[in-house]
């Protein structure tokens, strides 16, 4: 069975609308996708119409989780959380989405705030983004540098330095993971990927963090 549960749309960093994306699974023969955005059930609704008597269709998110430590690693690491065959409309889930949504834009607000208080006046709406519809600090950087080739290094490192705040605006594991009624929660074993049919969020590694494996066991690659 032909199948893809990792895809992304211009709903957050992908390239083309859900409706393509759905297109070229059909022509591809895939015969059960999911679309997987990036922090938003935005696109499920679209995808799922599309799908209607062409693919089977998976629910979906890729969560962007706050850094911390993993077993044996010397720093703090984040993974992306993926998540299937979840009710889009759950009130805790959507609420987690929003509130990072608003703590990110909130982060970005206070960098542009920042940087033009250092000489190099800038609109976070004027930032051309580089990767779909996902904002991101190198799109910062090369904003200013675009509209002021003479930047001060103390102003690129001013825009790094935001890269903590960003990463704490995000959601935590433990909230990524919480059980909720009605939905199963679901970590793919190390050694295989998702099932055909996934059923709910991930099980196999709800323990504390610290007994979790590494993130490069998880199916669920770190950064991808």
């Amino acid at each position: 069975m032909k199948v893809d549960y990792h895809m992304h749309t211009l709903c957050s960093d992908g390239i083309y609308e859900v409706e393509a994306v759905v297109d070229m699974a059909v022509n591809c023969g895939i015969l059960a996708m999911a679309v997987t955005d990036h922090d938003t059930l935005s696109g499920i609704g679209r995808a799922r119409q599309c799908c209607l008597g062409r693919i089977r269709y998976v629910t979906g998110t890729e969560i962007t989780c706050a850094e911390q430590l993993w077993g044996s690693l010397p720093t703090s690491q984040s993974i992306h959380l993926l998540g299937y065959g979840f009710d889009e409309t759950d009130p805790v889930l959507c609420a987690l989405l929003s509130a990072r949504k608003e703590r990110t834009e909130a982060v970005y607000q206070e960098l542009a705030e920042a940087v033009t208080a250092s000489g190099y006046p800038i609109r976070i709406p004027d930032v051309p983004m580089s990767c779909g519809n996902v904002l991101q600090l190198r799109d910062v950087m090369a904003h200013v540098r675009a509209a002021y080739p003479a930047v001060s290094e103390e102003a690129a490192e001013l825009v790094d330095s935001y890269a903590k705040a960003l990463t704490e605006a995000n959601i935590t594991v433990e909230d990524g993971i919480a059980r909720r009624p009605g939905q199963r929660l679901r970590f793919p074993a190390p050694d295989r990927w998702w099932p055909p049919e996934p059923r709910g969020w991930q099980d196999s590694f709800c323990r504390s963090p610290a007994a979790w494996p590494p993130p490069d066991r998880l199916t669920g690659n770190p950064g991808t």
